[in-house]
């Protein structure tokens, strides 16, 4: 069993209607722990309230903020056809987690609305997400998606991004015991070392825009890592 140094807790916060993202979603970043995960010793976790929740008796929603939400390193947050249940002082439950992390200094946070579900929402529901829409927008970047790949391939971008600047907070060094790679900007990764694991990183990683350059500066595919 591979031991992580960086484990990053993902908390996916969603109205009811939006849960059926979730596959989604674990799809994209189980993707990038199997794209950055050995080599950079990284590794994301996908937690939600309906199975990640402790069921203690009292206001669910403070447990749920408690035991998830002032934890998470990134929140991930989807919309379909409707904003959610008011609760609290605020719009509904999936709002409160994405302001509470917030205020918690989180500022991981990613949310997305879908527009079909925008389509089919009911009159007084459209209007209510297009003034959230209004609201958040003042806080943090939002992104429309029209169906599930559109929305897999955005949370994989933003994966990327994060890895990214991960890695650099870390001063862009990442040793590992049969290689090395690390991020360099622009989704550039930096390889070095004619392993398989290393071959495996360039095939997995290219397939989502990865580029890779060599110690001596030329691009480098797959069966083309420098020693």
């Amino acid at each position: 069993m591979i031991a992580f140094r960086h484990h990053v807790k993902v908390l996916f916060s969603h109205p009811s209607d939006a849960l059926k993202y979730l596959p989604t979603v674990s799809f994209a970043f189980n993707k990038a722990n199997e794209t950055f995960g050995k080599l950079l010793s990284i590794h994301f976790d996908v937690y939600y309230w309906e199975r990640d929740a402790y069921r203690s008796w009292g206001d669910a929603q403070l447990s749920i903020n408690r035991d998830l939400v002032q934890s998470a390193d990134i929140v991930v947050a989807t919309f379909e056809s409707r904003l959610g249940t008011p609760v609290h002082s605020y719009e509904s439950g999936t709002d409160e987690e994405i302001r509470i992390s917030s205020n918690h200094g989180n500022k991981h946070i990613w949310v997305y609305f879908s527009e079909d579900g925008y389509a089919v929402a009911t009159t007084s529901e459209q209007e209510r997400l297009k003034k959230y829409k209004e609201d958040i927008g003042k806080l943090c970047f939002y992104s429309n998606f029209c169906n599930e790949e559109e929305l897999r391939e955005s949370l994989f971008r933003q994966i990327s991004l994060y890895v990214e600047n991960f890695n650099a907070a870390l001063g862009n060094k990442t040793d590992t015991t049969s290689g090395t790679a690390a991020l360099s900007g622009n989704n550039t990764f930096m390889v070095s070392g004619n392993t398989a694991q290393n071959q495996q990183f360039i095939q997995n990683a290219t397939l989502h825009g990865g580029n890779f350059i060599g110690r001596s500066g030329q691009s480098l595919h797959k069966g083309d890592v420098s020693e």
